[in-house]
This record gives C-alpha cells, sequence and structure tokens, in this order.
C-alpha cells in the first residue's frame, strides 16, 4: 500500500543501488577513497578519526543497537497521538519491509494508523492499529538520522555530498564539510522533491526519494548513523550527547576551545564527566561535552546568538533544533536556551 506519492527522480539503477563513484575525502588526518555502493570497512586509522569526529561505526563490521533496544522505552501511541514518539514510529514503518511509507509529520492520523495495521498485520501481531510493547519491539529502529546544517562536519556529511553529487546535485568537493555549496546542492534538491527548501536535513529530507526503485536519501547515505547527533539537537527538544575521544596532547582546556571557543569552559566538561582533576584526562577517554546554557536578552534573535556563540548566524537553526522552537522568530526575555556544542571545524578535528 502506497501511503503518499513518491517521487519519479533518478539518480541510480533502480537493481543496483546507487551508482559507483569513487570520492576522495580529506579530514585533515588521511585521504579515504572508496566507493559509495556499498558501505567502507573502517581501518583502525580512519575509526580513530571517526570517534574523534563523535560519530559511531557503523555498516560492514560496525555494532549498532539491536531494533528491539533501540526502541525501547517508547508510549503506546494510538490515533489521536503527536509528538515524537509518532514520528519515532513513522521513521521505523518507512524503514520496515512491509511496503508503503508514510509522511513523518509527528501527526497519528488515518495514514499512520493504517499504517500501523499493515505491519501488525505482516508481523502477525494484534492488528488494531495500536503502538504498544510487542509492536515497538518488532519495529525496525525508529531513532533520527542527524539534523544536519552549515557548519556541520564528518562522515555523514561527506555522504550526504556523495549521494547529492550522484543526483546531479554539486556540492562543491566531497570533503564532509557542510558549506554554503552543500547547502546550496541540498536546497536544490529539496525544491525537486517538493519540500520546503530551507538546506537543513531534516526528517522530511532524509526520508526523500533518491530513485525510482524507492531508496531514500537515508538509505543512500547509511541508517547506521541514526542517532549520531553531530552536535545538533534532537526532536525531543533537548540536545543529543556529543563526545570526545581524548587523543595524545590533548588537554581539557584545548577541547573547550574547540567545541566552546572558551578555553576557560574546561570547567563544563569535568563537571559533566565527574573529573576531579582537570590535569587527569587519559588518551582514548570518551569525555560528554554538554551544551552551554543562555538567558535570552531584550533585543535578543536566534541568528545573533548563534553568531555570538558559532561565530555564523547561519547556525541559529542548531539552537532552534535543541530547544524545540518550531519558529525561530519567537523567543521571549527570559528564555533560558541550550547551546549545544559547536561544530568542529578546520583543526578542530586534531593533528
Amino acid at each position: 500500500m502506497s501511503y503518499f506519492p513518491v517521487s519519479a527522480m533518478w539518480c541510480s539503477a533502480p537493481d543496483s543501488g546507487l551508482i559507483p563513484m569513487p570520492r576522495t575525502v580529506d579530514f585533515g588526518l588521511e585521504k579515504i577513497v572508496r566507493d559509495i555502493s556499498k558501505p567502507r570497512v573502517p581501518t583502525r586509522k580512519t575509526a580513530v578519526s571517526l570517534r574523534r569526529l563523535g560519530t559511531r561505526q557503523g555498516g560492514l563490521g560496525m555494532t549498532l543497537r539491536s531494533e528491539e533496544e533501540s526502541n525501547q522505552g517508547q508510549p503506546t501511541i494510538r490515533r489521536g497521538a503527536s509528538g515524537p514518539a509518532v514520528k519515532w514510529f513513522q521513521r521505523a514503518f518507512n524503514r520496515s519491509d512491509t511496503g508503503g511509507r508514510i509522511s513523518p509529520d509527528g501527526e497519528f492520523g488515518p495514514a499512520t494508523e493504517a499504517a500501523a495495521r499493515d505491519f501488525q498485520r505482516a508481523h502477525g501481531l494484534n492488528p488494531d492499529g495500536v503502538v504498544g510493547p510487542a509492536t515497538w519491539a518488532a519495529l525496525p529502529d525508529g531513532r533520527p538520522m542527524p539534523l544536519l546544517a552549515q557548519g556541520a562536519q564528518g562522515e555523514v556529511v561527506a555522504r550526504l555530498e556523495e549521494v547529492l553529487n550522484s543526483c546531479g546535485y554539486s556540492p562543491g568537493y566531497i570533503d564532509g564539510v557542510f558549506d554554503a555549496r552543500t547547502r546550496s546542492a541540498v536546497t536544490e534538491f529539496q525544491r525537486a522533491e517538493g519540500i520546503s527548501a530551507d538546506g537543513d536535513v531534516g526528517d522530511l529530507t532524509w526520508q526523500a526519494q533518491v530513485n525510482i526503485a524507492g531508496q531514500t536519501l537515508e538509505n543512500a547515505v547509511g541508517l547506521w548513523f541514526a542517532g549520531d547527533s553531530g552536535g545538533h539537537g534532537n526532536e525531543n527538544g533537548g540536545v543529543m550527547e556529543t563526545t570526545y575521544t581524548v587523543a595524545e596532547h590533548d588537554t581539557l582546556s584545548g577541547i573547550a576551545q574547540r567545541f566552546y571557543g572558551n578555553a576557560s569552559l574546561y570547567t563544563l566538561i569535568a563537571s559533566a564527566n565527574n573529573i576531579p582533576d582537570p590535569n587527569k584526562i587519559r588518551v582514548g577517554q570518551v569525555l560528554k561535552i554538554p551544551p552551554q546554557s543562555y538567558t535570552v536578552a531584550a533585543g535578543d534573535t536566534l541568528s545573533e546568538i548563534a553568531q555570538r556563540f558559532y561565530g555564523n548566524a547561519s547556525l541559529y537553526t542548531l539552537i532552534a533544533s535543541a530547544n524545540n522552537i518550531p519558529d525561530p522568530n519567537k523567543i521571549r526575555v527570559g528564555q533560558v536556551l541550550k547551546i549545544p556544542p559547536r561544530p568542529l571545524v578546520g583543526a578542530a578535528y586534531g593533528s
């Protein structure tokens, strides 16, 4: 059953996945040449760089959570419900083998109920259209893909650039940096797919089709990135955890400078990781990088706040997402905002 029209855009062969197109990715640590038609098995050196990027490894030889574990803790939902849990189900359903797709709009309406019934029938469950523990346990992982906006960097951005390029939308260099050209390519893709062309890659964009075989953007880029944040917010109005793996010669003040632009904020990292002596961190230690907070003052705008914290006004989308702000023009004096760690750029990847 088809729950909404699919795109007829063609950018790959319907029976063989994406057209193999070797790319060179330079993260400042190494050049990675690979074929996007299959996941790449990381070398030890690459694995280290991915850990530094805060990116969970996935694909061949990589460990993911089980489906049941990934959907654990989700509430029972039924027709009339709305919000993050509904979007979680909609994403999970679209990733299932049931057939048909529903818009991940967070509204549990007739189409979502029909999808729930179809999934339940296909998996021998009571087809009551209510998504409870048994249905959640049978569903694929419903965690969101990362929200990507200009300024983001990492392996997921590189994969996105590769796919966009193969579809005819040039993001410039395939370098894992979400810059102005990447944003332009995303905007062109969104217009072609009838999606709001804001240049950010969120749920609707991730689930847009990239070929007539039904492959979605998130499938093409790699579902193993689901749940990663890269320092971006999540849809529950909180900040998804950003982590950093300590490398040789790292100091807490140096790490604070990378993520906050302020070395003196090493105290935030020390506190979040229960580190009594900031001079004692070890290579390989995984650190949580907590968000900062900011209280809105008279005359503030999200873009001005983003400029203040990130040096880039266009990254206001990160703050909006982290605080579940649907309209970035509507913030109030006295509102306390979570400010996610800034996306790593340039030498922030380590050397």
